[in-house]
């Protein structure tokens, strides 16, 4: 016992029948799909990063961005300075303080550190 998966046919002619779909058939068009789901979500992507680099390049002609090297991996990182826009010193690449100068609460706690002693 199979499943049976019936698609509507749309010619140019009135008549709409019914046809069985075999399953090479069937493989065929998930794969066509599959296909231009990709080329969709690729097409997306070039246009997100094309707004991306707009956004950042009218930023830091406006003096809304900062430049920073991270201390650790010494990437180049872009951080907009506006208002409201949380600006966080965690390295997206390698996960470290980007100044290379702090640790954090819980790091100071395990290593028995107090304020005093930092």
């Amino acid at each position: 016992m199979g499943i049976v998966i019936f698609i509507t046919v749309i010619s140019g002619e009135k008549d709409m029948s019914k046809k069985k779909v075999t399953q090479e058939e069937l493989s065929k068009i998930i794969s066509e799909f599959g296909n231009e789901v990709a080329q969709v979500f690729q097409i997306m992507g070039a246009d997100i990063v094309r707004l991306q680099t707009m956004v950042y390049n009218h930023l830091e002609e406006e003096g809304k961005m900062e430049r920073i090297v991270c201390a650790e991996c010494q990437g180049e990182l872009l951080r907009p300075n506006i208002k409201g826009v949380e600006k966080s010193d965690d390295c997206p690449s390698c996960g470290k303080d980007v100044f290379g100068n702090k640790q954090s609460t819980f790091e100071n706690w395990d290593a028995g550190l107090t304020n005093e002693e930092e």
